[in-house]
């Protein structure tokens, strides 16, 4: 996770222990099965299976360079790669922080007060594992940049960023009653802020179409799966979840007898 991640979490953390006194509470877990289903149901989302579609045909017919070549050539939305380099950080930094913040100061159901400790657990451990999974997809595909500069370009971490940020923002803005323009407006607003910086970094030419298409479609499949096991179902079937926060950072612990 770059610093930038941990800065934005560590605060959040800090943050609701200062104002909510919620550090050192709890949240569950379903069953591991009810956790799976979830997945299975996730995975059938078009906000999972159009990317991934489009990612798998781009990278048979081969025309994954040619596409991402014109793009970063062009430059059509940002003007330069430099630009849309600049926007790329500045566009998921703020949806990362957007996350973060809502996920402390967002509305809750009044009637569920376990939920704000729900919602934290689930955003950091979320954010967290979809960080994970990018950098050892990183390390194990080594897939070359289009520049060149490196060879972790496959999956993209700013994507998956975005689209992890864009999602959780959503639901914590969401999990109060909300009049339908309103939802409609922040779910179309964060969505194509995502969508903005996973074109910037191929404009950019920091990846390839398929590197960010593929990670639209796993952040989709991970943050999602999360978010409704962890605070969506947050129940007693399974092992506990405790988040201790302080002004310092933040630790989140698991525990499970085997």
């Amino acid at each position: 996770m770059n610093r930038w991640s941990l800065l934005v979490l560590s605060t959040g953390a800090a943050l609701c222990s200062t104002l909510t006194g919620c550090a050192q509470s709890g949240a569950n877990l379903p069953s591991m099965g009810r956790v799976f289903d979830i997945a299975k149901q996730n995975a059938k989302e078009p906000a999972t299976w159009i990317p991934f579609t489009a990612a798998a045909a781009i990278g048979i017919t081969g025309s994954d360079n040619s596409i991402s070549e014109w793009i970063s050539d062009n430059t059509p939305i940002f003007g330069s790669q430099n630009s849309a380099s600049d926007a790329s950080d500045d566009i998921k930094n703020a949806l990362l922080l957007g996350a973060a913040v809502s996920s402390i100061a967002a509305p809750t159901p009044a009637e569920d007060s376990t939920f704000l400790t729900r919602r934290i657990v689930g955003n950091v451990l979320a954010i967290s594992t979809m960080t994970g999974i990018v950098e050892v997809g990183k390390q194990t595909v080594k897939r070359d940049r289009p520049n060149n500069r490196n060879d972790k370009s496959f999956p993209s971490g700013h994507s998956s960023t975005a689209f992890s940020s864009a999602y959780l923002l959503q639901q914590n803005f969401n999990a109060a009653d909300k009049k339908p323009w309103l939802r409609n407006t922040i779910n179309l607003g964060t969505s194509g802020a995502a969508a903005a910086v996973a074109w910037a970094r191929v404009e950019a030419e920091e990846h390839h179409a398929v590197d960010v298409l593929f990670s639209a479609a796993l952040s989709n499949l991970v943050v999602k799966t999360f978010y409704q096991a962890i605070v969506t179902e947050g129940g007693s079937e399974a092992p506990p979840i405790a988040v201790e926060a302080s002004r310092k950072g933040f630790s989140v612990t698991l525990s499970h007898s085997f």
